[in-house]
């Protein structure tokens, strides 16, 4: 749909319910037309969204096949494959910032970035081993392939594509290299995958490389700008300014709430398995499940940093337990 004069919103597939099937989870995308065309981000473009999105496009007289300009938040396949596909064309020129660079010369990065666990908890959190997972996230259309890159951009550097001015603000807090882009002209920013909306009020940290403590202080950098219109990485678009700061403020704080809450239940039970922390806060999750158990992972990793929680591994089970002050010191 067109957003703003020469800038379309296209939303992607939002899972909203339990089944897995090939192309879930793609990705939102814009897509800015001057006399050149650029999409921010491309999603898949297969799957059980693709009619759906495909006839908005043909609506909006807009030819995928037309773009010039791709640029990229980050380097997950759910963000990237159209862009792979549109590059095999040699149509399009990639851009992306330049801390992705080494994501993008190997694939394996891009792979373990999705499944960088200690093995036993990998164990726990998937169930299935990491060839098997690498072949299930293929099937599903994870290609993990080289994806060239034509332009590496440097955070906050202003960059003017087709009459556009855009922004890159890192927002490291999902991964290394990741990036919002702000459109400051017409105050929309595209947050890619800084934080999910699949819980409650939405919540940071979603995948095995996210970094607590800078998620929070993206957060801080997204309420200094002023915006009109947030496009999020997956899920709907929220349009006004207190309903983005409203929204941003909510993820911060359940952030916060959520390690304070792992925290209680961890002192509580003295010892416990994260797949038991998972049941007891989020049961009958369905597909959820793996997702959320990733952010209680990064939420661990937290904790035990700031010396409140230790790991201990009994019967090749990774278990999470309270430190007392004499084991601190």
């Amino acid at each position: 749909m067109q957003l703003k004069n020469n800038i379309y919103y296209y939303e992607g597939d939002y899972i909203r319910d339990k089944k897995i099937y090939r192309g879930f989870g793609s990705s939102n995308f814009l897509i800015l037309k001057n006399n050149e065309q650029t999409m921010i981000d491309t999603g898949f473009f297969y799957g059980r969204h693709k009619e759906r999105l495909w006839n908005e496009l043909k609506k909006d007289r807009i030819n995928i096949f037309d773009t010039k300009n791709i640029i990229l938040t980050h380097y997950h396949p759910d963000h990237i494959h159209g862009a792979k596909y549109l590059l095999k064309k040699n149509v399009s020129k990639l851009w992306i910032h330049h801390d992705c660079e080494e994501y993008l010369l190997n694939d394996d990065f891009q792979f373990f970035s999705y499944l960088n666990f200690p093995t036993i908890l990998r164990n726990e959190i998937f169930g299935l081993p990491k060839v098997i997972m690498r072949l299930f996230l293929i099937v599903l259309g994870y290609n993990f392939n080289y994806l060239r890159a034509d332009h590496f951009f440097s955070s906050n550097e202003e960059l003017v594509i087709d009459g556009f001015k855009i922004i890159p603000i890192p927002t490291y807090g999902h991964c290394y290299g990741h990036t919002s882009f702000y459109l400051p002209d017409q105050k929309i920013v595209f947050t890619g995958d800084l934080f999910s909306l699949k819980v409650f009020n939405g919540v940071l940290i979603s995948n095995s490389n996210s970094d607590f403590d800078h998620g929070l202080n993206d957060i801080d950098a997204l309420l200094s700008l002023d915006v009109e219109y947030l496009i999020p990485g997956h899920g709907q678009i929220i349009e006004g300014r207190k309903k983005i700061k409203d929204l941003l403020l909510n993820v911060k704080n359940y952030t916060i709430e959520l390690k304070n809450e792992i925290y209680n239940l961890i002192k509580e039970h003295k010892r416990i398995k994260l797949s038991t922390i998972e049941k007891i806060l989020f049961n009958n999750a369905g597909m959820n499940k793996y997702h959320l158990m990733v952010i209680i992972y990064n939420i661990l990793k937290k904790l035990k940093k700031e010396k409140k929680i230790c790991i201990k591994i009994i019967n090749k089970n990774i278990w999470w337990e309270t430190i007392t002050g004499l084991d601190r010191d």
